[in-house]
């Protein structure tokens, strides 16, 4: 703990950079890595959805997708949540070399984090919405 408290600004600027590249490049390797089991994942979702007109059937599958959604989601959060706890810190009282590093970090986190699949369906709560939108009116046309 001490040590932190006694590095230089130059040794800062270079942690906080090596950090925030280290966790953009974790969430790209994350993408990278599940992007086609999520892709068959929703794929497999959406037609089961599609097909399956037992109502139980169709609960747990949008369960499921809201699970997968949810933790997802968090993950965009997190990301954006940085970006605000930096914003609403006193970052005006510290020194202008601080406050341009500040500023380096949180244009960095304008990107916010995010996984997909396919890069067709990104997982959040607001495609979830709009799946289970989806899925009710193919239901109803059915009819």
């Amino acid at each position: 703990m001490l040590r932190c408290l006694q590095l230089k600004y130059p040794e800062v600027t270079k942690y906080i950079s090596c950090l925030s590249n280290f966790l953009h490049r974790f969430a790209e390797l994350l993408e990278k890595t599940f992007i086609i089991p999520f892709a068959f994942e929703m794929l497999v979702i959406t037609i089961a959805l599609s097909l399956t007109l037992l109502q139980i059937r169709v609960i747990y599958q949008l369960i499921h997708l809201f699970v997968l959604s949810l933790e997802r989601q968090k993950l965009t959060d997190h990301s954006l949540q940085t970006r605000d706890k930096i914003f609403n810190s006193p970052w005006h009282k510290t020194s202008v070399r601080s406050q341009k590093l500040i500023m380096m970090v949180m244009t960095k986190c304008l990107r916010p984090s995010f996984l997909s699949a396919g890069k067709i369906y990104i997982f959040s709560l607001e495609s979830f919405v709009l799946q289970v939108s989806m899925s009710y009116f193919t239901v109803l046309s059915s009819f």
